[in-house]
């Protein structure tokens, strides 16, 4: 198998045989720049807490392909627990069925679904109980996690957290949950995210969006976003 060249960098990923610090659950430890809470008031206004991407996302690089049209294997097994980056605090498995969603959420309606959002995480009600999901594309929220990782794709900024994006509105004073920009890179994916296997190269998807691992100049693990299913 051919390794996969990036920007003058490769990583090569076979199968299943992935470095632990390139799976989804598990972030490096470049971004941690404060000890924050593991969990943070859906109330609390906006502030400047968020974090930045160290890399620049407008450089000329060209960037991976994505799975496309072509045959493609998807495996959504969960079979090892990885910890998610200490600033993002405990989070529950994306995809993962729960009785009930927290007791502090709130209703987020989207296209005739009724979701519950708590501290940036969206639960989607089916058959009684709950499916840990990202944020449906259009669905607006008053604050997202401070915790957050900002980036810019175009000159244009957006905020990421648990595989999902936001674009922010200051004359409304709100976040809404937007398609994921090709080219955006971030630091971490929800456990729970599938493998998508084409021609021996491993991507993630996380709410029909696919993802390629790779290592930038200092060894640390970034996802990129490559396509759309």
């Amino acid at each position: 198998m051919k390794p996969i060249i990036y920007s003058g960098l490769f990583l090569m990923l076979f199968g299943l045989n992935i470095p632990a610090q390139s799976q989804p659950g598990r972030g490096h430890d470049k971004q941690k720049q404060h000890n924050n809470n593991n969990h943070y008031n859906n109330n609390r206004g906006n502030n400047n807490s968020h974090h930045y991407a160290r890399v620049d996302y407008n450089k000329k690089h060209g960037h991976s392909n994505g799975p496309g049209n072509r045959n493609i294997y998807v495996d959504r097994r969960v079979t090892n627990v990885y910890h998610t980056p200490q600033r993002y605090g405990v989070m529950p498995v994306y995809r993962s069925s729960v009785a009930y969603a927290p007791s502090s959420s709130i209703i987020i309606s989207n296209r005739g679904i009724n979701f519950r959002y708590y501290n940036g995480i969206f639960y989607q009600p089916m058959n009684g109980s709950y499916i840990v999901a990202s944020a449906p594309w259009g669905a607006r929220v008053r604050t997202i996690p401070v915790n957050s990782l900002r980036v810019h794709v175009a000159s244009v900024p957006y905020y990421y957290y648990y595989g999902s994006f936001y674009t922010h509105s200051v004359q409304n004073n709100e976040y809404m949950a937007v398609q994921p920009p090709m080219g955006a890179r971030v630091d971490f994916l929800p456990e729970g995210a599938s493998k998508v296997y084409v021609d021996g190269n491993t991507y993630y998807e996380v709410n029909n969006t696919y993802y390629k691992a790779f290592a930038d100049e200092t060894g640390a693990i970034w996802y990129e976003v490559v396509g759309q299913k």
